[in-house]
């Protein structure tokens, strides 16, 4: 009943402490914001150190491993998508995409970098169907629109823990 503990932790190369002067028992949850640190990986190993104190003496430290785990729910999202005709003139001219004379550029913004919901990761594929043209890359610019009346099209991302988020 004397003794005393101080927690730390490691974690993806950085250090912290959890808690100090606790008697027996600790119920610790790590900040989402340490998901930052792994923006590559899903989970990662935490060693966690147990400082124990007689006083104010230094008894020893005993450490143990756990795996921290980001949640699924973190990851690169999209914002919005622009799509633009990048033919001269049609724009101006019809204000609407032309079937057969139209060519379109799909370009996404994203939620990714130290923000939430992503923590860490950012985007490092982006791929775009529409009327079953793939297309690799934001910003990617169709072939001609052969379809009439309503095209759909899909922007999918994939961020640097492999996480994919789409757009419709």
């Amino acid at each position: 009943p004397s003794y005393t503990h101080t927690l730390r932790y490691e974690f993806a190369g950085e250090t912290g402490t959890i808690a100090s002067g606790v008697a027996s028992s600790y119920s610790w949850t790590p900040a989402l914001t340490m998901a930052q640190l792994i923006p590559a990986a899903v989970s990662a190993t935490c060693t966690i150190f147990c400082d124990t104190y007689s006083g104010s003496t230094l008894l020893g430290t005993t450490q143990t491993n756990c795996t921290l785990s980001v949640p699924s729910t973190v990851k690169c999202t999209v914002a919005s998508v622009v799509l633009a005709e990048t033919v001269a003139g049609i724009n101006a001219k019809f204000s609407a995409f032309v079937q057969n004379k139209s060519k379109v550029s799909v370009t996404g913004t994203f939620n990714q970098g130290n923000v939430s919901p992503s923590y860490g990761a950012t985007v490092s594929a982006v791929s775009v169907n529409i009327n079953g043209q793939t297309l690799a890359g934001n910003g990617s610019v169709t072939n001609l629109l052969y379809t009439s009346g309503t095209n759909s099209y899909t922007l999918t991302i994939t961020d640097t823990r492999g996480r994919t988020d789409s757009y419709t």
